[in-house]
């Protein structure tokens, strides 16, 4: 079944957030397979902010960068499927959404986002074409 995360914090450090692979590939993802956790559900509007705000930390509160370094990054680092819930937010910035998400595309991949990451938002289903080509655009970059 999925497990609840608890809210994030807004003292939490934002460095350090993001670990970097071992060099031998096999050992790496045998480690990871080892410590990751099955799955879990965010719900943005109630684990991090109903009112998401621009993309980078100096454009204020709960920015998606924010969200990339102490949500995102963190999930995927411990979790094998997450599912993002977007539903219940008052909007979205396509800033917000490109920062937050999109770098999900470098990080892991297109095919492997697909199997890992699903995106929910029963109130704008908008939200989650534009996630998806955010994370299918920045995967093409790298």
């Amino acid at each position: 079944m999925f497990e609840s995360v608890p809210s994030i914090s807004r003292d939490r450090s934002l460095s350090g957030q993001c670990v970097s692979p071992l060099p031998n590939p096999t050992v790496w993802k045998r480690q990871l397979e080892d410590r990751m956790k099955s799955e879990v559900v965010f719900k943005v509007a109630t684990q991090f902010s109903r009112f998401p705000g621009g993309r980078r930390l100096s454009h204020g509160s709960f920015s998606g960068e924010e969200f990339r370094k102490t949500v995102t990054i963190p999930l995927l680092d411990d979790y094998e499927t997450v599912t993002f819930d977007l539903s219940g937010t008052v909007g979205f910035s396509s800033g917000f959404l490109d920062e937050a998400f999109g770098e999900i595309g470098k990080l892991i991949g297109l095919s492997e986002a697909r199997r890992r990451v699903r995106i929910l938002a029963s109130d704008d289903t908008e939200a989650i074409q534009i996630v998806w080509q955010r994370i299918e655009d920045a995967s093409n970059e790298s």
